[in-house]
């Protein structure tokens, strides 16, 4: 079962979205992202040993986290500019979160993401997956220009070589 922890942290004016998942079957990692208007600014990945129960290293590696963006170790300032300016017609940077289904379970992700965004946020390369949208297979042309919605129903197959 895949489980991880969202949590928002405002500090003074800044709100930070903090989301902490387990991610991989090969080679697992605990993965934390921080984010401040959409962008990403800060993010660590740590290995987990497979067959080892993520669920208590998971909500202490959040914890942390949290605890580093209130008492002032991790800041916005901290973060690297981002590389260019913002394009006007990029989808509204995500502030708040939306529930979506993802292979059949329930995850809560950053709102304002298209699905080229959403395989960002989840690791996942665009060269390697199949994405299925509320029961309709998706093009790959469409996937910079469809907007991520709350409810919609995904199924992303990874395609993985080997004999």
């Amino acid at each position: 079962m895949s489980f991880g922890f969202n949590t928002n942290v405002r500090v003074g004016e800044i709100v930070y979205h903090v989301q902490t998942e387990h991610r991989g079957h090969d080679a697992p990692v605990i993965d934390t992202v921080v984010y401040v208007s959409g962008r990403v600014i800060h993010r660590i990945k740590t290995p987990l040993a497979a067959g080892a129960e993520p669920r208590d290293r998971i909500e202490r590696q959040h914890h942390a986290i949290v605890a580093q963006l209130e008492n002032g170790a991790l800041t916005a300032s901290s973060a690297p500019a981002p590389a260019a300016a913002p394009d006007a017609s990029a989808p509204v940077a995500p502030s708040a979160t939306i529930a979506i289904t993802l292979n059949g379970e329930v995850r809560e992700i950053p709102q304002g993401l298209t699905v080229a965004k959403l395989l960002d946020h989840l690791a996942l390369r665009p060269d390697r997956v199949a994405i299925e949208r509320n029961a309709e297979i998706l093009p790959k042309s469409e996937w910079l220009s469809t907007p991520v919605t709350a409810n919609d129903r995904y199924e992303i197959v990874q395609l993985v070589g080997g004999g």
